[in-house]
């Protein structure tokens, strides 16, 4: 005669943990539907503050970086070399590369070496009111 009630296996617990994990997925999806929503939401003269922000904090994002990683180098690299060399050498994630306008960020040294990062702005163009630079 056989027993009528189910007995407990091992795949239950994992049956609630993947169905936990399924629940926290489609939460942490929502989420970020919600998000990207509410940006898409922003009206011009926000979607523009906000652009900023991310440039130039990207801007001096970058520029530390680079100082960390020319101190733990030792050398200075050429600025128009500087940000493939970090790329190469796996320094860098190059989707970091283009400000929210999609042009490439810029280096730069100072006189005394610092090295600066510059977007172009919106516009795209080099040397207009709108560039935003970093590097103190």
């Amino acid at each position: 005669m056989t027993d009528p009630t189910p007995q407990p296996t091992a795949t239950r617990p994992r049956r609630r943990l993947v169905v936990a994990s399924l629940v926290g997925l489609f939460a942490l999806l929502a989420l970020t539907a919600a998000a990207f929503d509410r940006l898409g939401r922003l009206s011009a003269p926000q979607r523009a503050r906000s652009e900023m922000r991310v440039a130039r904090s990207r801007c001096g994002e970058l520029t530390e970086a680079i100082r960390a990683w020319e101190s733990h180098r030792g050398q200075e690299i050429p600025p128009d070399r500087i940000l493939d060399a970090m790329i190469e050498e796996k320094r860098l994630d190059p989707r970091k590369l283009a400000d929210p306008w999609g042009n490439r960020y810029v280096v730069t040294r100072r006189p005394d070496g610092f090295p600066t990062v510059h977007s172009r702005g919106p516009d795209g163009r080099d040397g207009t009111a709108d560039d935003l630079r970093t590097g103190r």
